[in-house]
């Protein structure tokens, strides 16, 4: 079995990373011997502070399509074996890596996020606008603690590994409450 993980960068392309860089944190792992020959890490590229939305008023900021184009040509590439795709992510692309799940439940296998807003409102300073257009697409699409509307069944046997946190306590327990109601956990 391959095990295909994408690692979801919290920030665009830069050379230096204000919040560090996850493929380089897995290649040093590799080096290190601590990670099996059986993972393949991917890490895609973006040109805009990604949070992993399409932005219905610019198809040229479609975050979302472009991630899951990306998985589904890596995934057809390792067609003749057996695989698992799983997404790595902190901070917004571990935001990012629990919306795709909900999402796309038949292609993703699993997340690892850590220090995650998974039950986020709307925030101006966090480059929100560009990806999701608007307040209201935001909420109609991406909300994570919306009342209505998210099927927390789809998460049942997934890997769900959610990891510490430190900017993000409150919300990442509020989050864990919902599952645990839900009976994912």
């Amino acid at each position: 079995v391959i095990n295909l993980v994408f690692v979801l960068p919290v920030e665009s392309h830069k050379k230096r990373y204000r919040f560090g860089s996850g493929i380089d944190e897995c290649s040093a792992l590799i080096e290190q011997n601590k990670i099996s020959n059986n993972v393949v890490f991917i890490q895609p590229d973006y040109c805009r502070t990604p949070w992993y939305g399409n932005n219905p008023m610019d198809s040229s900021i479609w975050q979302l399509s472009y991630t899951i184009e990306i998985i589904e040509k890596i995934r057809l590439r390792y067609h003749q074996k057996k695989h698992r795709i799983y997404l790595l992510g902190f901070s917004k692309s571990g935001f990012g890596s629990i919306n795709i799940l909900l999402k796309y439940p038949e292609l993703i296998d699993g997340v690892m996020i850590w220090d995650v807003p998974l039950s986020t409102k709307w925030n101006e300073n966090w480059g929100m606008s560009d990806s999701f257009g608007s307040v209201d697409n935001f909420m109609d699409n991406y909300y994570l603690m919306r009342d209505d509307g998210i099927d927390f069944d789809r998460l049942k046997n997934k890997a769900l590994i959610i990891g510490g946190y430190d900017l993000f306590e409150v919300q990442t327990k509020a989050f864990l409450k919902r599952l645990d109601d839900s009976g994912v956990i």
